[in-house]
């Protein structure tokens, strides 16, 4: 049985090989006529500069390809590849923005294939775009920082301003360039010829632009820089009836930058003054800074906000209990009155939080011996908050050997 299926597998490939024969024969000495399709053959475009005398241009990200039928010698026919084509489309003739069908024709084929136009002349469609250009601003993208102790000053870029140019479409989306520039570490001047990226709106690089300049000439100066305080100006009063709380900048501290003999002789940053006289309400208000010649401000700061916190004065009357201070212990102590009455004033938040026990009212007796007395009536008053009037000024003390 083995040696039966032996001579089955024997005779397989003894016809299988007569067939190859046969093949190679009729292909070599026979050579039928062929037909077969070639996909994908690129297609070159000629008289571009029509569309750029015409505002025009291609828009990017299209394949321009189409599929050949061809005709001849199976030989001829089996061996043909896309590259041996050459085939072009020609945009010299009326070319329109929008989609155009443009014809394409074969310029040259292999030897031996002729090529089979059934359906007519083949086309490609070519999506054409307005060719535009125009100016947008540079800007700067600073990522890290210098050294402890150090900063940046009025940074250089030149050009400001590049030139882009391309399809609409894109054209349209670019609304600036931005240069990345990291400043980690540094303590001496930085100076580059740096790459720009063009972006949109949302931040995005925006592609298939011709860019001019490419690269942008940086330069920032790294000085000495400090952390100082910032002290609001005032001038003038708040009206009578309100009271100012609180003024507070933000931020309540600058950086300053600048030769290191200039920063060490200044202590602090003034603004500008501020007229009270004017604020009625709690408000924010931007106050610009008086900067000393010489000196910059990081992130180029030229003013602050400044929270002014403002209350309704109001006053407000108490019955407070009188004490005694500094009594002898040998004598017997009676005051007269046991309570008076205290008007108080100030902001609206403080003293309608105050009660009798907020104020201390007393008379003291500091070396008084046994007798009747007329005493000076003293008050310890709460931070904030002012006296109106003090009803009774004095107070009668009796002092007797107990």
């Amino acid at each position: 049985m083995a040696w039966k299926n032996k001579q089955e597998i024997i005779t397989m490939i003894f016809c299988v090989f007569i067939a190859f024969v046969l093949w190679i024969y009729v292909m070599g000495e026979q050579n039928p006529t062929q037909t077969r399709v070639i996909e994908d053959i690129p297609v070159y475009f000629t008289n571009l500069d029509n569309l750029e005398q015409n505002n025009l241009t291609i828009v990017p990200n299209q394949t321009f390809a189409v599929n050949l039928t061809i005709t001849g010698r199976a030989m001829d026919v089996f061996k043909a590849k896309p590259e041996d084509f050459r085939l072009e489309a020609d945009l010299g003739g009326y070319i329109k923005k929008g989609i155009n069908n443009v014809p394409v024709e074969v310029k040259s084929a292999p030897k031996g294939v002729s090529v089979l136009y059934e359906r007519g002349i083949p086309y490609v469609k070519v999506k054409i775009d307005s060719l535009l250009e125009k100016t947008v601003p540079v800007s700067l993208n600073i990522t890290g920082q210098p050294k402890e102790g150090f900063g940046y000053v009025n940074p250089n870029i030149k050009p400001s301003e590049i030139l882009i140019r391309g399809p609409e479409t894109y054209v349209a989306k670019a609304i600036g360039a931005v240069i990345n520039v990291d400043l980690s570490k540094r303590d001496t001047d930085f100076s580059a010829s740096l790459p720009i990226k063009v972006i949109d709106s949302y931040g995005d690089s925006v592609q298939y632009l011709n860019i001019e300049p490419k690269y942008i000439d940086v330069y920032f100066p790294i000085k000495p820089s400090k952390e100082v305080p910032v002290i609001v100006k005032t001038k003038g009063e708040v009206p009578d009836n309100k009271i100012l709380h609180s003024i507070s900048p933000m931020p309540a501290s600058v950086k300053i930058i600048g030769e290191k003999d200039i920063i060490n002789a200044v202590d602090y940053i003034e603004t500008e003054p501020m007229d009270l006289s004017k604020i009625n309400l709690s408000t924010y208000k931007d106050i610009n800074l008086i900067i000393p010649e010489g000196i910059s401000l990081a992130n180029n700061i030229k003013s602050i906000t400044v929270d002014i916190k403002v209350e309704n004065k109001i006053e407000k009357t108490l019955s407070v209990d009188l004490q005694i201070h500094n009594v002898n212990n040998d004598y017997d102590y009676l005051v007269y009155p046991t309570k008076i009455n205290v008007t108080v004033m100030g902001s609206e938040s403080i003293i309608n939080s105050l009660s009798s026990d907020s104020i201390i009212a007393y008379v003291d007796v500091s070396d008084k011996q046994e007798g009747e007395y007329q005493i000076p009536i003293k008050l310890d008053l709460p931070n904030n908050v002012a006296l109106k009037r003090k009803h009774i000024n004095e107070a009668t003390v009796n002092i007797n050997k107990k």
